[in-house]
């Protein structure tokens, strides 16, 4: 019985020493990291000699769509693909830490995640910040009951993200990487029948209030660019063929935004005529190509600058 106890200890000793060790190498890679979505494009803004004057912040419809040489201020496109409110708040939270917050911070929204319940696992991508910022730690450890204890292994930060962490680690050290944030479709043959086809997928319209829970992300962000001065202008892309009227919770939000004093360019009512007119222009129903990107960039540096010249 002594022997299998002392063979238990020791097992133990062992499991948590290379749990350890792998969690220390993990985050040598992730810190040198300079490439990806999983960190590497977080970790490269924030360690940039010179924080931008302005930041692009949202998801896919962003990222892919808003090029930041098109404003007249240095600027840099933050977006994450898929990522919701709740990334969004868990990032800004970190750059404050850091004193990384920018001049102006360009929200991009997509009004429906503020409606209908939301799993809110995206804050899963932030993980390696869990027990060195509050706020992110909160969150992560409300996902489930087991959470919390899951984070006593150095190595969960990292469950699923290896692959992808050393690919990226390994894209940095290799190249001399220098970028804007900006990943750039381009276009091909097929966008226009791919644009065509995703038609058929049109989900029927749904009048679903405003969730409380999604708004308070929101809030968290904009209370806290507030708090730090800096400046809000809220905007959402364009959908090709988008014609469905506004939920009640959307039109809670867009209320909201309006006492707030955060500007709102809504792109699913101000249509910007050429993107409607040419599907050759979009890889699919929700996503512009390079083509279109550079479109839907120009139009909204402009009007940007006429937002903040009637707020100034």
């Amino acid at each position: 019985m002594r022997k299998f106890s002392i063979f238990i200890i020791v097992s133990l000793l062992i499991l948590f020493a290379f749990d350890r060790g792998l969690g220390y190498l993990f985050d040598s890679f992730y810190r040198q990291t300079k490439t990806g979505q999983t960190g590497g494009k977080i970790n490269y803004y924030l360690t940039l000699p010179k924080t931008p004057d302005w930041v692009v912040m949202g998801n896919s419809r962003a990222f892919y769509q808003i090029i930041p040489d098109s404003f007249a201020r240095p600027t840099y496109n933050l977006c994450h693909a898929g990522m919701h409110q709740i990334f969004q708040t868990g990032l800004l939270t970190q750059m404050e830490r850091e004193g990384k917050m920018p001049k102006l911070i360009l929200l991009h929204l997509e009004p429906e995640e503020f409606i209908g319940e939301q799993s809110n696992r995206d804050i899963q991508n932030l993980k390696f910040y869990h027990g060195k910022n509050e706020w992110i730690t909160r969150e992560l450890n409300a996902l489930s009951r087991y959470e919390q204890a899951k984070f006593f292994f150095a190595s969960y930060r990292y469950n699923g993200r290896v692959i992808s962490l050393l690919k990226n680690y390994l894209q940095t050290i290799r190249t001399n990487y220098a970028s804007n944030g900006y990943v750039a479709i381009e276009p091909s043959e097929t966008d226009s029948i791919t644009t065509i086809y995703s038609l058929q997928k049109i989900l029927p319209f749904t009048d679903e209030k405003l969730d409380q829970h999604q708004w308070e992300y929101l809030h968290e962000f904009l209370s806290t660019c507030r708090k730090n001065g800096v400046q809000v202008i809220c905007f959402t892309s364009p959908i090709y063929s988008y014609d469905q009227k506004k939920s009640e919770g959307v039109m809670e939000l867009e209320s909201r935004l309006k006492n707030m004093g955060i500007p709102y360019i809504n792109y699913l009512e101000k249509n910007i005529p050429v993107l409607q007119q040419r599907t050759s222009l979009w890889k699919d129903r929700h996503h512009l190509n390079h083509a279109g990107a550079q479109i839907e960039s120009r139009m909204l540096a402009h009007d940007v600058d006429s937002v903040l010249t009637l707020y100034h």
